[in-house]
């Protein structure tokens, strides 16, 4: 296959899903990495396609892809915690940072802001957020027990006033 095809993007996002519903999250996170990297926003796979329209449908789908993980981590640190009655830092430490993997990459305007009409923080259903950070640079993603997730803007810019 030509890894400058818009169907590498798809093939990629295939294998996450393999790993996805294998149950092997650290494998489907290490092949999200490579999703972003190769066929993410701004990349030089992105910049070589000539169909803006099937980059956007292929980058909006790694979009889903990747929040959808994220968020199927996040739940399932929450249905550990439920059953053990006790907090599992390591499960919500790997639902943060494949959050912040999310945020990273997509950031406010989602898609890498390439024609998204929504803030992530719409996307991102059923969780209960502290302060919202959305459109902001620099923020930063944390999970605390009871499925809360924290967003923390980046540092105050000048106002130029």
């Amino acid at each position: 296959m030509d890894p400058d095809s818009i169907k590498a993007a798809e093939f990629q996002r295939q294998i996450v899903s393999t790993w996805e519903a294998a149950i092997e999250h650290e494998r489907a996170q290490a092949e999200i990495g490579v999703l972003l990297k190769e066929f993410g926003p701004g990349t030089r796979w992105a910049k070589a396609q000539r169909n803006r329209e099937a980059l956007r449908r292929s980058l909006d789908a790694t979009e889903d892809l990747v929040r959808t993980t994220a968020i199927a981590l996040h739940a399932e640190a929450q249905q550990a915690e439920k059953a053990s009655k006790k907090v599992d830092r390591v499960l919500y430490t790997r639902a943060a940072e494949a959050y912040q993997r999310y945020l990273d990459v997509f950031g406010a305007g989602g898609a890498g802001a390439a024609g998204a009409t929504e803030p992530w923080s719409h996307r991102i259903h059923g969780i209960r957020r502290g302060r919202q950070a959305a459109g902001r640079q620099g923020h930063r993603a944390a999970l605390l027990p009871r499925g809360h997730l924290v967003l923390q803007a980046g540092p105050a810019r000048a106002s130029g006033r």
